[in-house]
């Protein structure tokens, strides 16, 4: 699903950062898909169990893009809070 949208966004015009959950053949694929688009695709890696942890991946991503304009969450929870909102007990 990740992949679809990250090329989709990429298709758009759209250069996209990921985190890497360590899935090599996935990732190759994802850049192959979205350079294909001549968009850039960056890849980021930390642990996400944390709220400080996800707003450093933000931070990682718009230094190593230049900005953001698109900040995609496509996380496996079912807490209905905004993204922003989310604590760590959440």
């Amino acid at each position: 699903m990740c992949q679809a949208i990250a090329i989709a966004l990429a298709r758009a015009g759209v250069t996209v950062a990921a985190h890497n959950l360590d899935d090599c053949d996935a990732i190759a694929e994802t850049v192959k898909g979205v350079e294909a688009f001549g968009r850039r695709f960056v890849t980021l890696k930390a642990g996400l169990r944390t709220a400080p942890a996800g707003r450093c991946i933000v931070d990682d991503a718009v230094t190593a893009l230049g900005g953001s304009d698109i900040v995609m969450s496509s996380v496996g929870a079912a807490t209905r809070k905004p993204f922003l909102d989310l604590t760590d007990d959440d």
